[in-house]
C-alpha cells in the first residue's frame, strides 16, 4: 500500500521443449517391380524394407512475463469513489524451431512486449446515496497499448455500462476493439512433412493417404477485434448464491490467424497454393499451416441457471469460490471492480472448513444465431451454420454444458457434462461428391478428489501428506465417439470412430503437493 492506492508486481517464466520425429518414405521400387512382374506372393509376408532415416523437428519456447499494477481512488463522486488503475509489464518470448526435412529449413523467432494500460470506473447513481430512483448505475472506460518487437504498436480500448436497479438484478453491456498479433507458434513452428495421412476428400467422396504440411507460417498479420456484450443477472431470492444468467455476444474480427481449415471445395478454391492432384484428380498433397481469413462475424446467446448451497453446519470459514466469478460477457460493478456477478459458482480445493460443505450446479444452454466466415477477396462467404463449415465437425448451433459437485471435509467430487446438436458438412454437389453429417457428441467427465492435507490424524503419521491432494479422474466416462455418415449412411475411412477418439474413456490417478 502506498496511502490510498495499492502496488503489486508479478513475474513468471516458463521453457518448452518439443520434438517430433518422422519416418522417411523408404524406397519401395523393389516391391513395386516385383508385384508387376508378378512374383510377389500379395498373400504372404512382405520382404524386409530397408529403413530411410527419420526426420526430427524440434522447438525450443521460452517465456518470460512481468506485470506491474497500481490502483486507487483517484476522486469521488457523489454516488462514491471512482476507482483508477494502471498497469504496465514487458513481456519476452522467443521460439528457436529447426527441423532436417525440408533441407535443414529452421528459424528464431523472437518478440519482446512492452504494454501499458488503465482503466477506470465511475460510480454515476447510488441507491443509497446520489439519485437512488435509478439504482447503482456505473460507468468503465480502458485503453492500453502494446508494443511488439517484431509486430509494432497494437492498441485495445472498451466502454462499459452497469445497472442494478434493485438490490437482486444486474445488467451490463460493453463494447471492446482490440488489436491482436499472432502467437510465435503460430509464426515459427517448425515445419513437419507428414505420410500417409487420411484426409478425406470433399470432391472426390473419398479418404486419400496424402502428404501433409505442418508448420508455422510468417505472413500472418495482426487481427482486429470488436465485440459487442450484454448480459443481465437475477439472483435469486429464494436460494442463496444463486443466479439466473442471460448473456449475448456479437464478434466481428478482420484478418484472423487461423489453423488451416478442413479441405472443402470452397477452401481448395480460396487456396489453390496449398492442394495438389495428380493427373487422375486424385489428392496428393495439403499445406496444413496457419492462414489468415478475411473476416468472421458471429453471434449467440448464451443462458442458464446457478444454484448452490450447504451441507450439515458451517462452523468453519468458506473459502474461494461462489457466484462472484465474472460471467462470460464480461464488464464491471458497480464502483469499479472488474467482473461481475453472474458467473457459475465454482468449488475449488479451499471449501468450507469445519463441519460444513457447499455443493453447487450450474446448466448452461449456447444458442447461436450466426457464423459467417469470408475467407478471401472474391470468395464467397461462407455460413457455418447451414453446412459450409471449415473445421472438421462443423459448427453446432445449439449446445448444452452442465457442471456440479459437492465439498466437505476435505472430500470431493465434480461433474461436468458436454453436449453438441448433429451438424453437416456440404460436399460441392458434383455427382462424385458426398454431404457429411456430424452427429451428436456427449461428453461426461467425472473428478473425486481428497485434500489429504486437511486430515491432521493422517498428516501426523506422514508428514509428506500436508498439502498433498489424491484425485481419481475418469474422462469420457461413457466412451463416447462422434458418428461420422455420408449421404448413403457410410462411415469415410477418415472418419471411422477411433480416428476421431481413439482414447476413448480415460482413467486416471492424479498426485498433487505442495511444497
Amino acid at each position: 500500500m502506498i496511502g490510498q492506492w495499492m502496488f503489486n508486481i508479478t513475474g513468471d517464466g516458463s521453457y518448452t521443449d518439443a520434438e517430433t520425429r518422422t519416418d522417411r518414405r523408404r524406397d519401395l521400387t523393389g516391391l513395386q517391380d516385383a508385384a508387376e512382374a508378378g512374383s510377389l506372393d500379395v498373400a504372404g509376408a512382405l520382404p524386409f524394407v530397408p529403413g530411410a532415416g527419420v526426420d526430427v523437428a524440434r522447438s525450443r519456447t521460452t517465456g518470460l512475463s512481468s506485470l506491474a499494477t497500481l490502483s486507487g481512488t483517484p476522486f469521488s463522486m457523489p454516488a462514491g469513489d471512482a476507482n483508477l488503475t494502471f498497469k504496465g509489464g514487458y513481456d519476452f518470448s522467443q521460439v528457436r524451431s529447426e527441423t532436417t526435412a525440408i533441407n535443414g529449413a529452421g528459424s528464431k523467432l523472437t518478440r519482446g512486449d512492452v504494454s501499458a494500460g488503465v482503466n477506470l470506473a465511475i460510480p454515476l447513481t447510488s441507491q443509497g446515496d446520489f439519485l437512488g430512483g435509478i439504482g447503482d448505475l456505473a460507468l468503465n472506460v480502458s485503453a492500453g497499448l502494446d508494443h511488439l518487437s517484431d509486430f509494432g504498436t497494437l492498441t485495445d480500448w472498451s466502454a462499459g455500462l452497469t445497472w442494478s436497479p434493485t438490490g437482486k438484478l444486474t445488467f451490463q453491456a460493453s463494447y471492446l476493439v482490440d488489436e491482436a498479433a499472432p502467437t510465435l507458434a503460430l509464426l515459427g513452428a517448425p515445419n513437419v512433412l507428414t505420410y500417409n495421412v487420411s484426409v478425406y476428400d470433399f470432391t472426390r467422396n473419398t479418404t486419400a493417404l496424402v502428404t501433409v504440411l505442418t508448420g508455422g507460417n510468417q505472413d500472418l498479420v495482426k487481427e482486429k477485434q470488436r465485440d459487442i456484450k450484454m448480459s443481465a443477472t437475477w439472483e435469486l431470492p429464494f436460494m442463496e448464491r444463486s443466479n439466473l444468467l442471460v448473456e449475448y455476444f456479437h464478434n466481428r474480427s478482420s484478418n484472423v490467424s487461423e489453423a488451416f481449415p478442413m479441405l472443402t471445395p470452397a477452401v481448395e478454391v480460396a487456396f489453390p497454393g496449398r492442394v495438389q492432384r495428380d493427373e487422375a484428380g486424385n489428392l496428393t498433397y495439403v499445406d496444413r499451416r496457419a492462414v489468415t481469413f478475411d473476416e468472421e462475424t458471429s453471434s449467440r446467446i448464451r443462458w442458464g441457471l446457478n444454484l448452490s448451497g450447504n451441507l450439515g453446519s458451517q462452523n468453519g470459514q468458506g473459502g474461494p469460490g461462489g457466484p462472484g466469478g465474472p460471467p462470460s460477457g464480461g464488464g464491471t460493478r458497480p464502483g469499479g471492480a472488474p467482473g461481475g456477478r453472474g458467473g457459475p459458482p465454482m468449488m475449488g480445493p479451499g471449501g468450507p472448513g469445519g463441519k460444513g460443505g457447499r455443493w453447487n450446479i450450474s446448466v448452461y444452454h449456447t444458442w447461436r444465431f450466426t457464423d459467417r466466415v469470408t475467407i478471401a477477396d472474391g470468395v464467397e462467404t461462407l455460413d457455418q451454420l447451414n453446412g459450409e463449415a471449415l473445421t472438421a465437425g462443423g459448427v453446432p448451433r445449439h449446445a448444452i454444458e452442465a457442471e456440479g459437485g459437492l465439498f466437505r471435509n476435505g472430500y470431493g467430487l465434480r461433474l461436468k457434462a458436454e453436449w453438441e446438436a448433429p451438424t453437416h458438412v456440404n460436399g460441392s454437389g458434383a455427382p462424385t461428391s458426398s454431404d457429411l453429417r456430424f452427429g451428436s457428441t456427449f461428453d461426461v467427465n467425472l473428478r473425486l478428489f481428497a485434500d489429504l492435507g486437511r486430515n491432521e490424524a493422517l498428516v501426523a503419521k506422514m508428514p509428506f501428506l500436508k498439502g498433498a491432494r489424491l484425485s481419481l479422474t475418469a474422462d469420457n466416462l461413457l466412451d463416447s465417439r462422434q458418428k461420422v455418415t455420408d449421404q448413403n449412411g457410410l462411415v469415410p475411412i477418415a472418419y471411422q470412430a477411433a480416428y476421431r477418439e481413439p482414447q476413448g474413456r480415460v482413467l486416471g490417478i492424479d498426485f498433487r503437493k505442495m511444497f
